[in-house]
């Protein structure tokens, strides 16, 4: 049992850790007495209690957060009154028993409602025992493409591996109903990649504008929508959506896509610079016919 000593400030008796205080209200308010503040008594919450009525709000439910609000002190002037009074103070499973929590304590015993019960939220898409994904065993697979950062050694046998399993064209979980245009099939190409790595060499790996080797890129002369334009134009009884195999073979024998004069290395910075140019003057051709 702990040693119960009388606070110097107040004078109660208390069995806290204190040495000559009762609480650090005490403490403080006699630090300010000591340096002339002699009006610190009169606001002592402490002395003014009424054991009577803490413990009837106790009774009724109020706990000892509430009470001290209501009376001005804090939990631990309410709980150490309730002790001098013989009052023992509530549990936490009494608390949830009486239901002020606002939550529910199950009784020993308590079997939950869905216990034995199979909750199965979509039967049609959850997957069957011993289904293998389609993707197991290969690495990087992100959405049925490789990742950035393998090498095109990888890449190039991921891809092989994708068209065996037949997950490419329509079967593939990327396939948007063949909304890719026409010229990004052609950019990928081999061919094209021949095209624009002869391009490059041609010019020294070089920018043209500022002889830069940083960033370089192959500028076309005559822009490559204007020549796919052009070429759609001529083999117009094909369908882009439905022949695009076709114009694929047709366009790898179409001059005007491979023409090395056609290309022009230029860096990032004056391939932009470039490209505003142009499109202000075309702005301004089509303000004048206006």
């Amino acid at each position: 049992m702990s040693k119960q000593k009388i606070c110097e400030f107040c004078g109660e008796v208390y069995s806290t850790r204190g040495k000559y205080f009762c609480s650090p209200s005490c403490r403080s308010r006699a630090f300010w007495e000591k340096r002339g503040y002699k009006d610190l008594r009169k606001n002592i919450p402490s002395l003014n209690l009424d054991d009577e009525k803490i413990a009837q709000l106790y009774k009724k439910g109020f706990s000892s957060i509430k009470i001290g609000g209501l009376l001005r002190c804090s939990s631990r002037t309410i709980r150490t009154h309730l002790n001098k009074l013989g009052i023992s103070l509530r549990t936490h499973r009494q608390l949830y028993a009486s239901g002020r929590t606002g939550l529910k304590l199950f009784e020993p015993g308590h079997e939950p409602w869905n216990r034995g019960v199979s909750v199965r939220l979509n039967p049609s898409g959850e997957f069957k025992k011993g289904h293998v994904a389609w993707n197991k065993g290969l690495l990087g697979f992100r959405k049925g493409h490789p990742p950035a950062y393998l090498s095109n050694k990888v890449k190039k046998r991921i891809s092989i591996k994708i068209r065996a399993l037949g997950h490419s064209g329509p079967n593939s979980v990327n396939w948007k109903g063949g909304v890719t245009p026409f010229y990004h099939c052609l950019r990928s190409l081999d061919e094209y990649k021949t095209w624009r790595i002869t391009c490059l060499k041609k010019d020294w790996f070089r920018c043209q504008e500022c002889y830069s080797k940083e960033d370089v890129i192959v500028h076309h002369k005559i822009p490559f929508k204007v020549l796919v334009n052009e070429f759609l134009a001529k083999y117009n009884q094909f369908s882009v959506f439905d022949d695009r195999e076709i114009l694929v073979r047709l366009a790898l024998t179409h001059e005007p896509f491979w023409d090395i004069d056609n290309g022009k290395t230029l860096c990032k910075k004056c391939h932009k610079s470039l490209e505003a140019k142009l499109r202000h003057s075309k702005e301004k051709e089509e303000r004048c016919q206006i």
